[in-house]
This record gives C-alpha cells, structure tokens and sequence, in this order.
C-alpha cells in the first residue's frame, strides 16, 4: 500500500499510524467484524432501510457538517478532474 501514498503519508502513517492502530483500535475492529460475521450488522441496516432511512438520514446529515467531511471537499476542490 505504502507504495501508492506520497511519503509524507508514508511518514505519518509510520510515525503516528501505531497512535491511531493500537490494541484498543484492535479490538475495536474486531467487535465491529464479529457483527458483520454474526450478521447482526445486516439485520441493523435491513431494519434501518425497512423503517424509512431516519437514523441514516440523522446521521449523514449531522456528518455533512463535520470537519472531516469540509477537509475533504477542500481537498476535492483542488481536483478539478474530478468534476469532469
């Protein structure tokens, strides 16, 4: 993967990835697998779609404001390909 990144992504991810992946990430990840795994992520999402969608609508409607996603549509605005 390292290979497709610039290095100053490589940097920060082998400087201050081990501060975002850790065992607490782990374990994190692995709950999250062994809802998918159980089926229990699915059955959640089917009921979600079933009902109307609300929660989701909440919840990406709450996140269009975050600074995650404004980071992200500066960043695009640099890409004018991607609008083509």
């Amino acid at each position: 993967m390292r290979d497709r990144i610039s290095n100053t992504a490589e940097y920060g991810d082998l400087t201050r990835g081990p501060r975002v992946v850790n065992e607490e990430t782990r374990r994190e990840m692995k709950r999250i697998l062994d809802e998918i795994r159980s089926g229990s992520f699915a059955k959640e999402w089917i009921a979600e779609h079933r009902s109307g969608g609300r929660r989701f609508r909440q919840l990406y409607e709450a996140d269009k404001g975050s600074l995650y996603e404004k980071a992200g549509a500066n960043v695009r605005a640099l890409m004018p390909w991607l609008a083509e």
